[in-house]
């Protein structure tokens, strides 16, 4: 079972543009209304064109804030989310579903906890807001644990909240 459905054409047949020519659409944008935020709407960015479109705006001098939808993928290293912090990026939201990896296996989801939590610090630590859409139950049945997720998220905010630099919490 895959939570997402990867078969819809508006995700299936996605094809990414070159880093350059979504750049000279922010300008052409900036230029029509003076307006210097952009919601990027992917899915899931890919990071290797998140990389090249921090670069890009990087190259051109713009100052801009961006945000867009991510997958928690191991690639946002320190490194790239620094990088993109310094293009604008200011927050990414990403699809955590579940925080156990008993379930995210289940569905097939493609990370883990600890995975999301490291990728959650990297950006944190950045400065780039995260925001992750989690499921607390499943549909088919009553779950018999149904606090794991609701002490994880817990433990998130009062890290959080006792520390306004820290969102990340580990399983």
């Amino acid at each position: 079972m895959h939570l997402c459905d990867i078969s819809l054409d508006y995700i299936r047949l996605y094809e990414p543009i070159a880093a350059s020519m979504l750049v000279d659409r922010m300008e052409e944008i900036i230029a029509q209304t003076g307006e210097t935020g952009f919601h990027f709407v992917d899915e899931a960015a890919p990071p290797a064109l998140m990389r090249a479109l921090a670069l890009e705006i990087i190259k051109r001098k713009l100052t801009v804030s961006w945000w867009t939808n991510i997958r928690f993928e191991k690639s946002f290293t320190r490194d790239l989310c620094l990088l993109l912090k310094a293009s604008g990026c200011i927050a990414v939201s990403g699809g955590l579903e579940v925080a156990s990896d008993r379930l995210l296996e289940l569905i097939q989801k493609g990370i883990t906890v600890a995975q999301v939590a490291q990728v959650n610090r990297n950006f944190t630590e950045a400065g780039i807001m995260v925001h992750a859409t989690s499921c607390t139950a499943s549909l088919r049945k009553p779950p018999r644990k149904p606090s794991t997720p609701w002490r994880w998220c817990a433990r998130c905010s009062k890290r959080a909240s006792s520390n306004p630099h820290s969102g990340t919490c580990l399983p």
